[in-house]
């Protein structure tokens, strides 16, 4: 053990890991956590709006495709998944269905925290429609659970080292949105939207493990975040020939409930907790954009894109979705 001091700064040293350097290094990585939890959230969340309404003879729905999400990190943090989404038209107007989002891969130009692709993000959907052309009310119910293995290498910072351990990442949440379609001139309809929705991320804690390389190997407690949020907004969209719809929404999330977590290490004399997200974004812009093609008779591709400022400042996201629907 060693104290060091420059002027009426002091700075323990244990094993030739500074307390100073170690909560820089904590700090940095929890930077970089909170982009992992940002792609996670925003893929749970966007799954939500995951859907398949286009019905054949049996009354079965089967969509396959992909998605990317970007993070706006320095990093450049993006992830690219394969979905399948499938329903079933329990009457004309109730279907209910399912869909997996499975990680294909997670680009990170950073080594701080990697994401597995271990197991696929599961969601379950009901909606109930007043009327099959999109006009009248519609509600709809989502909820999903998503489970990845996480590990996160502390970067060196001075006499820092660059512990390692791994953990899992669950995030679940649901969602419900009601809204109503007006059709206020012909092939346009206009869809004002409100709805709430619960998110939960939790990461279990880990303990670093020792080597020639880390002789002070931190033990972390959980890491859990969720919010309580209130939707609203208004889609349009726009049949422009009878095989073709252009479909838009814009809309404001606002935060109801939040508990922005805490990560705190032990280990070194003097490490202090962090707060996780000490000035969140409360109220936050989405706005979504796409279009969808009909290219026979109960098939159909389709395009999306999603954005969302995101609760952590300066940091939001884009999403680019493709599918192909066939209703059998």
């Amino acid at each position: 053990m060693l104290i060091n001091s420059s002027g009426s700064v002091w700075d323990l040293v244990i094993n030739g890991a500074s307390t100073t350097d170690t909560q820089q290094s904590l700090v940095n990585t929890a930077s970089a956590l909170q982009n992992t939890f940002t792609l996670q959230n925003t893929v749970l969340a966007n799954s939500f709006s995951y859907d398949c309404n286009v019905f054949g003879a049996n009354n079965v729905c089967v969509s396959a495709g992909g998605r990317n999400t970007a993070v706006s990190a320095a990093n450049g943090l993006n992830n690219t998944s394969a979905l399948l989404i499938a329903a079933y038209r329990v009457i004309p107007s109730v279907r209910v269905g399912a869909y997996a989002d499975q990680n294909l891969s997670v680009n990170n130009a950073g080594s701080t925290v990697n994401l597995g692709n271990n197991t696929p993000l599961i969601g379950l959907f009901g909606a109930w429609n007043e009327r099959l052309d999109g006009k009248g009310a519609e509600v709809k119910i989502s909820a999903a659970y998503g489970q990845k293995n996480t590990t996160v290498t502390r970067p060196v910072v001075g006499t820092s080292e660059a512990g390692s351990g791994s953990s899992q990442l669950n995030s679940q949440g649901a969602q419900v949105v009601a809204k109503y379609g007006f059709g206020v001139v012909e092939n346009v309809i206009v869809s004002p939207y409100v709805g709430m929705r619960y998110t939960q991320n939790n990461m279990g804690g880990y303990i670093e493990g020792a080597s020639a390389t880390v002789t002070a190997p931190l033990a972390y407690s959980s890491l859990n975040t969720n919010a309580t949020t209130a939707l609203a907004g208004v889609g349009a969209q726009y049949r422009f020939i009878p095989q073709a719809t252009l479909f838009a929404s814009a809309g404001v999330e606002t935060d109801t409930n939040t508990s922005n977590g805490t990560y705190s290490a032990t280990g070194i004399a003097g490490l202090t907790p962090i707060n996780f997200n000490a000035n969140p974004v409360k109220t936050r812009p989405t706005a979504t954009l796409g279009a969808t093609y009909d290219v026979e008779k109960n098939q159909r591709i389709g395009l999306t894109g999603i954005y969302r400022q995101e609760p952590y400042q300066a940091v939001s996201t884009t999403t680019v979705m493709a599918t192909y629907t066939i209703g059998l």
